[in-house]
């Protein structure tokens, strides 16, 4: 709410410019704060959709591991054994100066 009257130093203007600043960031909070409140539950409800797709995602990822596995177990084990080496040369390598 705006002073209608001229401020007649500079701590008047200061004062008013304060004033007028917390009435302003007063109403937009509230108003954020009322947008918060609508929309949390239907993040909350995706969030957890999400959760679920991704936890029925990692249980056929795994399925399907198990599966390989036990179909071919010494590819399995050939593919370990390689990885195993790769982050081994990665890891002991030294850095030359």
């Amino acid at each position: 709410m705006p002073n209608k009257t001229e401020p007649q130093s500079l701590s008047e203007a200061i004062e008013s410019l304060q004033s007028n600043t917390k009435a302003s960031l007063s109403t937009q909070l509230e108003d954020l704060k009322a947008v918060v409140d609508q929309i949390k539950p239907k993040v909350d409800e995706a969030l957890q959709k999400a959760g679920h797709q991704i936890k029925d995602k990692a249980s056929l990822a795994e399925q399907e591991a198990k599966k390989a596995i036990q179909e071919k177990p010494f590819v399995a084990v050939g593919i370990t054994a390689l990885l195993f080496a790769i982050i081994g040369f990665l890891l002991g390598r030294s850095s030359k100066d």
